[in-house]
């Protein structure tokens, strides 16, 4: 019942495996095992994961899972799923009651009542023009997952991405207002793809940008939810870019943030951030002033103590130990009023 299979590498399958890395922290502490416990494995049919990048980054995306204990099978078909197993052409079965599957996507049923040449996983096949093949004299246009839609001169058909879907509906709306005007200034359908952004979990990305430009990590990661902003302001839905800053930086458990814990909270605490540096760096610059023997802006004490108050302040200020620090604080400051006379930890600014 640990273990769990996920088929298929696509941008979905790696998206789940990813998320599913994230998951296995809260999942074995949520019930008190251990995270070895726990096994996910990734299944795919083909010799290598996520054919849609390219091999550099593949491989880190690759290095990544396996550095999180993911178990990759690859060149691996599924040949039948058993409530307690899943079977595997030339391989050994793997125990599980838990199958995910991201593979073998196949277009719409009703699509194949069109009677339109069908390629691979039911795509109607286009010209270039995005006319369904063998009834271009009928203005019939596909465009979107249905669509087979192949750039002249390409080697196979783009990806079913969102990003092409809407490149396709711009051809097809141009094309078939052509026809409507009885004229046949058509547009030929040309590959606008600007990249890929794919996030593995909350903390960890890969992006193929600007020209196949590589980036990876939290850059990547930060990528992906500026390019879903892109599209909110597309559409001109402040609503969304509000809701989406909530769900997806705010009001988010476990800290699966890109800004971590600083933010995922459910209540208002940032304010308690700005506020958090500042002391850190009063007691750093305090502490090093009493360390070289003059006099600090915040107390006067002698070498040792500035050594102490300097290292509490760098704790608070990076947030290592934070509450233990500002304990620690609290706790030298009450000693400290507390051996000291009456305004005496003043005494020094007062005049005599």
């Amino acid at each position: 019942m640990l273990t769990i299979v996920i088929c298929g590498s696509g941008f979905t399958g790696a998206e789940t495996i990813g998320e599913l890395i994230d998951y296995k922290k809260v999942l074995a502490k949520r019930h008190r095992i251990a995270e070895t416990e726990i096994k996910f494995i990734l299944v795919e049919a083909a010799p290598v994961i996520i054919k849609m990048l390219d091999r550099t980054n593949a491989g880190h995306a690759e290095k990544y899972f396996k550095r999180n204990g993911i178990e990759i099978h690859t060149a691996s078909s599924i040949t039948k799923v058993n409530p307690d197993s899943v079977e595997i052409k030339d391989h050994d079965p793997i125990a599980t009651q838990t199958l995910i599957w991201t593979a073998g996507v196949k277009t719409n049923h009703i699509a194949d009542e069109f009677g339109i040449e069908a390629g691979r996983g039911g795509r109607l096949i286009t010209n270039q023009y995005l006319q369904a093949k063998g009834v271009e004299d009928q203005s019939i246009y596909v465009a979107g997952d249905n669509a087979n839609a192949t750039e002249e001169g390409a080697e196979r058909a783009v990806p079913q991405t969102a990003q092409e879907a809407e490149n396709e509906a711009v051809i097809t709306a141009h094309n078939m207002a052509e026809d409507i005007n009885g004229t046949t200034n058509y547009q030929a359908f040309t590959d606008k793809n600007k990249g890929f952004t794919v996030s593995f979990g909350a903390h960890y990305g890969i992006a193929q940008v600007f020209n196949d430009r590589r980036i990876r990590g939290w850059v990547a990661t930060v990528m992906k939810h500026f390019t879903n902003y892109m599209y909110f302001w597309k559409i001109r839905s402040g609503y969304a870019m509000w809701k989406y800053a909530m769900d997806e930086f705010f009001r988010v458990q476990n800290g699966r943030t890109v800004f971590g814990d600083d933010t995922a909270r459910n209540a208002n605490v940032l304010w308690t951030l700005p506020l958090r540096l500042f002391f850190g760096l009063a007691l750093f610059l305090d502490g090093r002033s009493n360390l070289s023997g003059t006099a600090g802006w915040l107390s006067a004490m002698s070498p040792t103590l500035g050594t102490i108050e300097l290292i509490l302040g760098v704790l608070i200020f990076i947030g290592l130990a934070t509450w233990c620090a500002s304990f620690l604080v609290i706790l030298g400051f009450l000693i400290f009023v507390h051996t000291c006379r009456p305004f005496g930890f003043y005494s020094r600014h007062l005049p005599s």
